[in-house]
């Protein structure tokens, strides 16, 4: 999960950096519209940035795309599927 890092002048002050996620269910085709979240203005150690219930398929890939040109981390990312489903087929 991104953790904060915040905007640096002279970039918006007092907005947000922001995270936008699409995905494609047919193995890059096609996409859906993005999704955006804010990832916490600097300072804002503890914001987590979430996409929850995105439903299933078989060919997805995410992209991702972010606001601002400040030093963006990933610290984790998170895949729950099933029990009993098999990721190989």
């Amino acid at each position: 999960m991104p953790m904060s890092v915040g905007t640096i002048p002279p970039y918006p002050i007092g907005r947000a950096p922001q995270m936008d996620m699409r995905w494609s269910d047919n193995g890059g085709h096609s996409w859906n519209d993005y999704q955006t979240r804010d990832c916490g203005l600097s300072g804002e150690f503890s914001t987590r940035v979430r996409w929850l219930r995105l439903g299933r398929a078989r060919d997805r890939v995410y992209e991702i795309r972010v606001s601002d040109p400040i030093g963006w981390r990933i610290i984790d990312a998170y895949l729950r599927f099933a029990p009993g489903e098999d990721l190989e087929k």
